[in-house]
């Protein structure tokens, strides 16, 4: 009976080894499976991963090179015009010099077509008066009898005058002595104008009172009629030719200068308010010294204008007196004495090469002189800047 209890737990227990070997063997490839199936997971989560975070790097990548191009794109179409995603290179631009005023007003001068046009013509004219009579083979002033009134030809281009006298010739030295009449008369008046101007507008007081009220009485005196008065003493006194010249240009200066006068003591008295004279007055510096050196100076715009305007009033002024035979006489000829041949009707009306010359450079002169001056009066009024 023992023997038989110990050969069924013997067999019990191989039995159950064996199940026990079997299951180990069925549990082997199950953990292998599932070791197999973790590792795959792994791959495939690293896998994932990876790719994501490519996707997400090239995202990020392609953003903010979009970003920069847009960025670029609109700087270079905000700077040089252009339109974005277009790639260009930015030139760097060279700083530009500063200009100073006199600069900028004869910029915007030669911007004028016609104030150009202006300057160019008196140009002109100042050389065919001033050089053109050394190329004339008529420079003297012989009279030929025997060529007397003849109209234009290839000799004489614009016709001889009553004394057989080269017309052309003429028109180039009458030429002379008009221009130089009104330019000296100018420079007379505007150094008498500004100075008093300045010592009235700065001063003021019983100075101002002085200055203005003699200027407020040569005002009220119409100029031509007054230098008519002067020509005629002129004529009666008999001062010779060479003489009345200067004493013309003194004529003229003298009843030109209070208009300029009130001009530059209204903008003296807008001057002397501001700070840099202000600044002079702290310095110490002597009153000639303010208004030589720093008052006038500024006045050198309204000056021009005034100047240039002045010269065409001048030229017209002697060519009255010289018409009417009260300015300068012959045989110095002057644009005004040469249209003196307008005074017979058979002149005026057989020979008009001889007064259509000089009234023709007396009018184009006088629109050249007007013209320029209104273009520096643009080109120096701060209002057009």
């Amino acid at each position: 009976m023992e023997t038989k209890i110990r050969l069924s737990q013997d067999e019990t227990m191989v039995g159950e080894s064996e199940e026990a070997g079997k299951q180990a063997e069925g549990s082997e490839p199950t953990d292998s499976g599932k070791q197999t199936e973790v590792g795959e997971l792994t791959e495939a989560g690293s896998r994932d991963g990876v790719s994501e975070l490519i996707d997400v790097g090239s995202r990020v990548g392609v953003s903010e090179l979009t970003e920069a191009e847009k960025q670029s794109g609109a700087s270079t179409q905000t700077v040089e015009g252009i339109p974005a995603g277009t790639a260009k290179a930015i030139k760097p631009t060279r700083p530009t010099k500063p200009t100073s005023l006199w600069q900028q007003s004869l910029k915007r001068l030669l911007q004028n077509k016609v104030a150009t046009f202006g300057m160019i013509y008196l140009l002109f004219m100042f050389l065919f008066c001033f050089i053109g009579p050394y190329f004339s083979p008529y420079l003297t002033e012989k009279t030929n009898v025997a060529m007397m009134n003849r109209p234009p030809s290839m000799a004489h281009w614009l016709g001889t005058d009553n004394l057989g006298r080269d017309v052309l010739t003429r028109l180039m030295l009458a030429g002379r002595i008009s221009l130089t009449v009104g330019i000296a008369s100018m420079a007379l008046s505007v150094v008498i104008g500004a100075l008093l101007g300045a010592i009235s507008g700065y001063y003021g007081g019983l100075v101002d009172q002085v200055i203005m009220r003699f200027a407020d009485v040569l005002m009220t005196i119409p100029g031509l009629p007054l230098l008519i008065i002067l020509g005629a003493i002129l004529s009666d006194l008999k001062v010779p030719s060479d003489y009345r010249i200067y004493i013309v240009m003194l004529m003229l200066a003298l009843i030109s200068w209070p208009g300029l006068t009130r001009l530059i003591r209204s903008q003296i008295l807008t001057l002397r308010e501001q700070e840099f004279m202000q600044a002079a007055e702290v310095l110490g510096l002597r009153d000639r010294r303010k208004i030589l050196n720093h008052l006038l100076p500024n006045t050198i715009p309204l000056l021009l204008v005034a100047s240039t305007l002045s010269i065409a009033g001048a030229i017209l002024s002697e060519s009255v007196l010289s018409y009417l035979g009260l300015g300068v006489v012959p045989p110095t000829p002057t644009w005004g004495n040469m249209m003196d041949a307008a005074n017979s009707l058979l002149d005026f009306e057989k020979r008009p090469w001889l007064w259509i010359p000089p009234g023709f450079a007396i009018f184009s002169t006088v629109i050249a002189i007007n013209l320029l001056g209104d273009g520096l009066r643009d080109a120096l009024d701060p209002k057009m800047k």
